[in-house]
C-alpha cells in the first residue's frame, strides 16, 4: 500500500533541484532522495555486483553514501520528480512581477528579468524594495502547487 505522501517534503525537494541532481520519491515509503549526478555517474561506472568502492580516491563518508544512493535507487517503483528545468524558476519570477500592485516596482520586476544576469538583477530588485519575504512566500506556494499537481497526475496520497 502506498504511503502518504508529505506535500512539504516534495516542495522542500523541488526546492533543491539543480542542473546537478536528481530526486526520486519511493511511493512506499514516502522516502526522497536527492543524488547528484556525479553519484549517478559513479554508480553506472561500478559493477552492480560489486559492493566495493574505490576507497583510495573516496573518504568513508562519500563510500557510505555511495551505498546509501545504490540500496535506494534499487528499490521499485520509484518516481523521479521534477527537475529543476520543469519547475520554470523564471515564470514563477515572472508571475511574481506581475502580480505587484505598484506600476514602478512590477516594471522594475519585470524588466529585470530580461538580458543577461536576470536571476541576480532579480534578486537585486526584490532587495531595493524589500519585498524579499514576499517572494519566497509567492514562490514556496508555487513549489507546493508543483508539487501538488504532480502527486495528483501520479495518483499518490498526499497532505
Amino acid at each position: 500500500m502506498p504511503a502518504i505522501i508529505s506535500l512539504r517534503a516534495v516542495a522542500d525537494a523541488l526546492e533543491e533541484q539543480s542542473d546537478q541532481n536528481d530526486s526520486y520519491l519511493n511511493p512506499a515509503t514516502g522516502e526522497i532522495l536527492t543524488v547528484t549526478h556525479e553519484e549517478e555517474r559513479m554508480l553506472e561506472e561500478q559493477d552492480e555486483d560489486e559492493d566495493d568502492y574505490d576507497e583510495a580516491s573516496l573518504s568513508q563518508w562519500q563510500v557510505d553514501a555511495l551505498k546509501q544512493v545504490r540500496e535506494f535507487l534499487a528499490q521499485k517503483p520509484l518516481h523521479l520528480l521534477p527537475d529543476a528545468f520543469a519547475i520554470h524558476e523564471w515564470q514563477i519570477m515572472n508571475d511574481f512581477a506581475e502580480e505587484q500592485k505598484d506600476d514602478r516596482t512590477r516594471n522594475i520586476l519585470s524588466r529585470a528579468l530580461h538580458g543577461s544576469g536576470a536571476f541576480r538583477s532579480f534578486k537585486n530588485s526584490l532587495d531595493q524594495f524589500g519585498i524579499e519575504e514576499a517572494w519566497f512566500r509567492f514562490r514556496r506556494k508555487a513549489l507546493e502547487d508543483i508539487a501538488r499537481e504532480w502527486l495528483e497526475e501520479h495518483h499518490l496520497s498526499y497532505e
